[in-house]
């Protein structure tokens, strides 16, 4: 097995891989850097965690706690393992293992207590990881049901996430109630604690792009469910998106990025964009429609234009002041999908029960929280008023759904953001072939989903056949003969990756980005609702790869140097 090194297209090689005094292979070659850059100046290298779950927060937290003690360094602040990167790209579950890892001392260090330890990182994962979080869930949950019925009809790839987050619907029905409990039963972070807050010391001035993908159906028939009435399933309201340049296709999953750089304050402006400000043209507007009822001729409806979008330029001041939590849920809501007409009248689902955060362009926590309060007076009043649509449109109140609905593996924010050098945590339940998250991102790939035609690809060379021929090529991990549930991990470089021009995430043409992968293969899923002390196993599984590994080599010339950097 070899690191893969995807040559140069014909007649640019030469310049492409620049000089580097003879090092083999070449390094990346220089680039634009981020585009909002941290305070120390450092060139773009950015870190993509993909999004899968807990199975990517349990997998990352293994791989951490792996790493630092392959370095023999368990202090995360003391060590070099994560100090090269500038930008932190993450979606779904990967959003919750590093907001727990930048805002919470307590997870940090039950990561440095398991690198410390390797013989015990199981049973210390699970007493002071996985504990907590089953006992605040409900093992015999009626939701489970809903959440199976969602499953048919959503994205086929999320039902992973969708069936195992039915067990946390404790404590309310709104999806960010359920992640503001997990971050703080299993990290102890505040659901009041904001974007701009201090981040543990590790984290400081580093800049954090959780993605996410807005909800922007452009009919009336496929509108965004906000509101409707508990006992009259015909009255309702809806939104969707219009603009002139409709006639082309616009994506109904927008990419979408809540940004920040770490530490910066409260009142700091986005690092990037919420979204691509050459994705939907700035005329576009949001249009909210309703039911009134009339006394004498009967139900009418009402719809109120919103101000034109301007690529939401409003909502850039307000991220650092937004909730982590909020933030999170918006990053991370797998069900979210159900909010879409027609299938959110379908199910028939509770109509208070809230899987689509609301993002609006209010300050702090009102940004996601304001809408609830908004459309419970709806409930309480029990119609649709037409200042209610007013207050709607004004605040272009619109949804946030998981990254997994636009791009999962956190890829794409990054080379959007001008990295020049990505390094991707990859989760995978098969060693022997290259992920799709991965293979759509280039040109050629045949599995896409419809809805990914619009989106991808994003590169233009080399095309999906040769990433995947070259995957099955990349250096393996093997897990050790007593692993529960890891398969191996895979490790390797495309060293010149040559984007395309796509505008929905805002990523431009002839740009050369070095990608390394790190591919995470195991066992473990949650589609049956399995054990949940099987994260605690794959972490277990994990860590004792890295430190009782039959092939150092790997860990010590290909894999940490992903992570702490190599001098040419």
């Amino acid at each position: 097995p070899r690191s893969a090194q995807v040559s140069a297209p014909p007649q640019r090689a030469a310049a492409d891989m620049g000089q580097c005094n003879g090092c083999q292979p070449p390094c990346c070659p220089e680039g634009d850097e981020l585009r909002v850059t941290s305070s120390s100046g450092r060139a773009g290298t950015a870190l993509a965690m993909h999004g899968a779950g807990f199975r990517s927060l349990a997998a990352c937290t293994g791989l951490v706690a792996g790493l630092l003690a392959a370095l023999g360094d368990e202090r995360l602040e003391h060590s070099a393992l994560l100090g090269r990167f500038d930008g932190i790209s993450t979606g779904g579950g990967s959003s919750l293992f590093f907001a727990s890892l930048a805002f919470s001392q307590r997870f940090v260090g039950l990561v440095q207590e398991l690198a410390a330890d390797p013989s015990s990182v199981g049973k210390k994962f699970k007493k002071d990881w996985v504990a907590p979080w089953v006992a605040r869930g409900v093992k015999a949950n009626p939701f489970a049901k809903i959440f199976a019925r969602i499953s048919r009809h959503v994205n086929p790839t999320l039902t992973e996430d969708i069936l195992l987050w039915s067990y946390f619907w404790k404590d309310g029905y709104t999806w960010q109630r359920c992640v503001e409990t997990f971050l703080q039963t299993t990290a102890g972070i505040d659901a009041s604690l904001m974007m701009g807050s201090e981040p543990c010391e590790w984290a400081k001035h580093k800049i954090w792009i959780a993605g996410s993908s807005m909800l922007a159906p452009t009919s009336k028939e496929k509108g965004v469910l906000l509101w409707r009435h508990e006992k009259n399933d015909t009255d309702k309201v809806v939104y969707y998106v219009e603009g002139p340049d409709f006639d082309r296709r616009v994506p109904t999953h927008l990419p979408a990025r809540l940004s920040v750089v770490l530490g910066a304050g409260p009142d700091a402006s986005a690092a990037l964009p919420v979204i691509s400000r050459r994705g939907l043209q700035d005329e576009s507007t949001l249009v909210f429609v309703g039911c009134q009822k009339g006394k004498q001729s009967g139900a009418q409806k009402l719809s109120q234009r919103s101000e034109a979008i301007h690529g939401f330029m409003q909502s850039d001041s307000i991220i650092a002041s937004c909730p982590v939590a909020g933030v999170v849920a918006a990053s991370a809501a797998a069900a979210g999908g159900a909010a879409m007409e027609p299938l959110a009248s379908d199910l028939l689902l509770p109509a208070d029960m809230s899987l689509c955060p609301l993002f609006c362009n209010a300050d702090g926590s009102e940004a996601f929280s304001g809408v609830t309060k908004l459309l419970q007076g709806l409930q309480d009043m029990e119609d649709v008023r037409k200042e209610s649509l007013e207050h709607l449109a004004r605040l272009q109140v619109r949804g946030l759904v998981d990254a997994g609905y636009s791009d999962s593996t956190g890829i794409c924010h990054a080379v959007s953001a001008g990295a020049k050098e990505v390094t991707a945590i990859l989760h995978s339940d098969c060693l022997a072939s290259c992920p799709g998250a991965l293979l759509k991102l280039f040109p050629g790939y045949t599995g896409s989903e419809p809805a990914d035609k619009l989106l991808f690809p994003v590169f233009a060379y080399p095309s999906a056949d040769q990433v995947d021929a070259d995957f099955v090529d990349f250096e393996v991990i093997e897990p050790r003969l007593k692993s529960a549930h890891l398969l191996g991990i895979r490790v390797g470089s495309i060293y010149l990756a040559r984007t395309l021009d796509n505008p929905w995430f805002d990523i431009m043409q002839d740009r050369i980005v070095k990608l390394n992968i790190v591919c995470i293969a195991s066992k473990v899923s949650v589609r049956q609702l399995k054990d949940f002390d099987s994260f605690g196993d794959l972490v277990q599984d994990i860590v004792q790869a890295l430190v009782n590994t039959d092939r150092p080599d790997i860990v010590q010339s290909s894999l940490l140097p992903m992570f702490v950097g190599s001098a040419c």
